[in-house]
């Protein structure tokens, strides 16, 4: 019985070392991830004492940076740019500062922007959304928040080059309140402050640049300095058929202007013909008026052709039935028995009438050549 009993026991001992084995690995396997409440005892430990009122420590290295998702559309009656964008903001908060290994290795911390102080950097721009995202802090008390923005920004457009027109759109970031004894502002060195890898691309216009600087700044009142940064977006028209719908119909009407020029003086249907391009030119002008908005500096170069081009088929109807006058007044006689008679004088008032077509034609050519090149060329060459 002794060496039974005596198995029992060394049975019975594997079994308990066993367990102990088991249990311990659970420990270890479940002490490798922190667990909720883990998160939870850290979160009440860093705010116990927290007082988001309270500044940290100054002056307090804010880090700035805009990424620009899209445009999403340009308001050209009131010259509004209408932009979304996320901002990403990075400081230090000595005061949520932790060691990992207290709270089974805890590396970051969710938090909400009502329980910790932020700093008030804001556009100085009509904000027509601000929605924080997320917020965050990693041990060493470095504190990031993400926020998704809306903005309406004031541009500036110069329409002398339209459809081929650029305009800047320009606004600033600054924290409200705080000068640099408290708070130095700075750009991101990752994305110099300007960001465009989530951008998306717009139908009507094309985004050249999206620029970020910082600047310095006193004001009269105040002897601290502020500091700020200072964004720029510079944009250039899609014309999408420009050329094709307006452009080459305007140059067009314009050259059949010159070629009225070559019908006959003495046939009546000439005037008609110049008073139709006439009547077409200046329906082009008031449609193309009617598409060009009516904010912005400068006249479109496209509008003093149109003008110009109303000139010429003016100009050109009234030599039209000056020469018809001339030619049919001096011209031809009634029929003699079935037989036109034309005089030595009367030959010599048709040759005057054609002599002024064709100085009119030579001279008009030059005119267009020459003004029409340069307001046609006076605008850049769309990219």
């Amino acid at each position: 019985m002794a060496p039974q009993l005596q198995d029992i026991f060394v049975v019975k001992v594997l079994l308990v070392l066993m367990m102990c084995l088991s249990f311990h690995g659970r420990v270890v396997v479940s002490g490798g991830a922190p667990s909720h409440s883990d998160k939870s005892r850290l979160l009440v430990a860093l705010l116990r004492s927290y007082d988001k009122r309270v500044h940290p420590e100054s002056p307090v290295n804010v880090t700035y940076s805009m990424t620009l998702q899209r445009l999403e559309r340009l308001d050209e009656t009131t010259n509004t740019l209408y932009i979304s964008a996320l901002v990403m903001t990075e400081w230090s908060d000595s005061r949520l500062v932790w060691d990992p290994a207290s709270f089974n290795g805890v590396p970051h911390l969710p938090l909400s922007p009502d329980h910790v102080w932020t700093p008030n950097v804001k556009p100085g721009s009509k904000m027509l959304e601000d929605e924080t995202v997320q917020i965050g802090t990693t041990s060493d008390g470095k504190v990031h928040q993400t926020k998704l923005l809306r903005l309406a920004l004031s541009c500036i457009s110069n329409l002398a080059n339209y459809p081929y027109d650029s305009p800047s759109c320009k606004f600033r970031v600054e924290d409200f309140g705080y000068s640099t004894e408290d708070i130095n502002l700075d750009i991101s060195e990752i994305t110099s402050g300007a960001d465009l890898n989530a951008y998306e691309m717009n139908a009507l216009w094309r985004l050249h640049s999206f620029n970020a600087v910082r600047q310095r700044m006193k004001y009269v009142c105040c002897e601290e300095v502020y500091e700020s940064i200072s964004y720029s977006i510079n944009l250039s028209r899609k014309p999408n058929g420009f050329a094709v719908r307006v452009l080459a119909p305007a140059v067009l009407t314009s050259l059949l202007v010159l070629f009225c020029f070559l019908i006959p003086p003495s046939c009546g249907e000439r005037s008609v013909v110049c008073s139709v391009l006439l009547v077409a030119t200046i329906i082009q002008m008031v449609s193309f008026n009617l598409s060009v908005p009516m904010v912005g500096g400068g006249t479109p170069f496209l509008g003093v052709f149109f003008c110009f081009s109303v000139f010429m088929a003016f100009f050109a109807t009234v030599v039209s039935v000056a020469s018809l006058n001339l030619a049919r007044g001096f011209g031809v006689d009634a029929k003699d028995g079935g037989v036109r008679t034309v005089d030595s004088s009367k030959t010599a008032m048709l040759k005057i009438a054609r002599f002024i077509d064709v100085m009119c034609f030579v001279v008009f050519i030059l005119v267009f050549a020459i003004a029409g090149g340069t307001i046609l060329n006076n605008h850049p060459n769309p990219k």
